[in-house]
């Protein structure tokens, strides 16, 4: 557990990164939708990162949520949301150094990332197949909320605390968020670089190879089973049609 030499205040800095249009909505069941922010902030449900991951949240779907981390002997998170009906809901890790996932010359604090949230999601008891994109909204009313502190975390130091068993990729890759993020990058990644050549040989244009990088996403995101959302999907053609 770090010594808190921060006062900020958690709630400012959630507000501040939260994307200008991030996805929102009431009931996840019936579809997210892009929305102005200060309506997102209204929803039950939002997307917190889009570009950059500043916000690391992991779904324990038991009734140990609350005291989860110091069950795990891990730091203290600085959100937790429950559901009041079931005692169940998210807990919430905030970034120092944001991660930008955008950037496909840049792979390795993504890899570093997916590695630190295979570990947390392990000592936490989370969903392993949570993958993060919408979070319960902390601020709507519907959820009890806690505020626990402002201070923000570098990765190395929640790496502190786990033990290289606990980052060990599992076998299948449903199981971790940003490890399929990964793996959907880097599977694309490999067929991209074999075929960008003969797009340039042939004289074809950007957009075509743009459509080819999508559709080849889109077809291996199909073979999860729970895929992830479309804004997930790994762009590598602008790093490599140059």
């Amino acid at each position: 557990m770090p010594f808190f030499a921060t006062t900020d205040d958690p709630r400012e800095h959630i507000r501040r990164w939260i994307p200008k249009r991030p996805y929102a909505t009431n009931n996840l069941s019936e579809g997210i939708w892009h929305q102005n922010k200060r309506f997102a902030l209204e929803a039950r449900y939002l997307q917190p990162n889009a570009d950059f991951i500043w916000y690391l949240p992991f779904d324990c779907d038991h009734d140990g949520t609350y005291s989860a981390a110091q069950d795990g002997l891990l730091p203290l998170p600085n959100v937790v949301v429950l559901n009041d009906n079931n005692g169940r809901g998210h807990i919430g890790y905030l970034l120092e150094t944001p991660i930008w996932q955008a950037d496909a010359a840049r792979i390795r604090p993504l890899q570093y990332l997916a590695k630190i949230q295979i570990g947390l999601t392990r000592r936490l008891d989370a969903d392993p197949a949570f993958a993060g994109l919408m979070t319960k909204n902390p601020f709507h009313p519907v959820w009890r909320t806690t505020f626990l502190h402002g201070y923000l975390y570098e990765l190395s130091e929640l790496d502190e605390h786990l033990h290289s068993a606990n980052c060990i990729k599992p076998r299948s890759i449903e199981q971790s968020g940003l490890g399929r993020n990964c793996l959907l990058f880097d599977e694309v990644r490999h067929l991209a670089y074999r075929k960008v050549r003969d797009f340039k040989l042939n004289g074809e244009p950007k957009s075509i190879f743009d459509a080819w990088t999508f559709q080849q996403t889109t077809i291996l995101n199909a073979q999860f089973s729970v895929p992830l959302h479309e804004s997930a999907h790994s762009d590598v053609s602008g790093h490599l049609f140059r």
